[in-house]
């Protein structure tokens, strides 16, 4: 999530910065014979690593695409339809705008695959091309409250399904328009946070128990959230017309969003992403940040109430900013 937060501090997120793999020669028959498990799995770590073309030079969003998102979205946010928006990109604009970060991601394809059921390699990502995803399919107009909970794993949208539309003559095949249909939801801030933590089944009740009654709540809003403006209500349904290819590459983005914003959730990390485990892509190691999150516990805990809204690492979003995030474990 780090590249949705890029006002925070550096080392805030140090842990989940891309690191190279580290080099690793072929083995030989000797080798196979004497060497450890620990050899064994570098090796083959670094075998399987993402390699995009070295010679790409690093992109950035067009700003066409961006007007035809506000065209699309009439300039409002899909939920509020408030005026004054900002767009904000389902698959981070960090995840493949240069070399490294569309390495970092790559490395990361096969455990979305087995969260996500998409493949990276579809649609957002690609050795031979960078901003793969930079199309107004990938962006939503949403208000600047609303951006700012979004980039904080404070809420998220998830896909509902593909309608044609009415008219059209093709029924939404071929390039015919269709209708994505997302539901937005508020995600819950678990009073336990798992960062680092082997779940067992006590706790997967917890777990259980904690979301069930934020549901029977009725998935409401964090109290942070400003009440002068319209508050979007978890269930709300967002409408947004394109082509039925299109459509299948949205698909695919809402998906990962979403996977995301559950996971996060899931390990008590709505409102701290910062605080997830990373992992050191040099050598695949885990990069644990419960240590720190017990200190900012702390340092919380000393403050006034009033006080702990102005702390950027605090629940509470402060300012807002267009960027792209990726956490690697709890």
């Amino acid at each position: 999530m780090h590249h949705l937060l890029p006002y925070q501090a550096a080392d805030v997120w140090e842990h989940a910065l891309y690191r190279a793999p580290i080099y690793r020669p072929n083995l030989t028959l000797e080798d196979y014979q004497d060497a450890e498990w620990e050899t064994f799995s570098q090796t083959i770590y670094y075998a399987q690593r993402f390699r995009t073309d070295p010679k790409l030079e690093t992109v950035s969003l067009d700003p066409d695409e961006v007007r035809k998102c506000l065209e699309r979205d009439q300039s409002s946010c899909v939920v509020t339809h408030q005026t004054g928006v900002k767009v904000f990109p389902f698959i981070p604009m960090e995840w493949n705008n240069s070399v490294d970060n569309n390495n970092a991601t790559g490395n990361l394809e096969e455990v979305c695959l087995a969260m996500t059921d998409v493949d990276l390699l579809d649609d957002i990502i690609s050795a031979y091309e960078l901003g793969k995803s930079y199309k107004v399919w990938n962006l939503v107009c949403v208000s600047p409250d609303l951006y700012s909970s979004l980039r904080r794993g404070w809420c998220g949208f998830k896909y509902h399904e593909t309608i044609p539309i009415e008219g059209d003559g093709d029924g939404g095949q071929l390039g015919g328009k269709v209708q994505v249909v997302l539901v937005f939801y508020w995600m819950p801030q678990l009073s336990k946070a798992r960062f680092n933590e082997v779940t067992d089944a006590a706790d997967l009740e917890d777990i259980a128990r904690s979301f069930n009654d934020f549901v029977s709540q009725g998935c409401k809003e964090p109290s942070f959230y400003p009440k002068q403006d319209p508050v979007p209500r978890s269930g709300d349904k967002v409408y947004l017309p394109m082509t039925s290819e299109d459509a299948e590459k949205l698909k695919s983005a809402v998906k990962v969003h979403w996977a995301c914003v559950v996971y996060l959730a899931l390990c008590g990390g709505t409102g701290r992403p910062q605080y997830l485990t990373g992992m050191d892509q040099s050598d695949g190691s885990l990069q644990p940040r419960d240590k720190e999150f017990a200190l900012h516990q702390a340092a919380e805990a000393s403050k006034a109430p009033g006080d702990r809204s102005s702390d950027p690492s605090s629940g509470t979003p402060t300012i807002f900013s267009s960027a792209g995030g990726r956490s690697s474990g709890c």
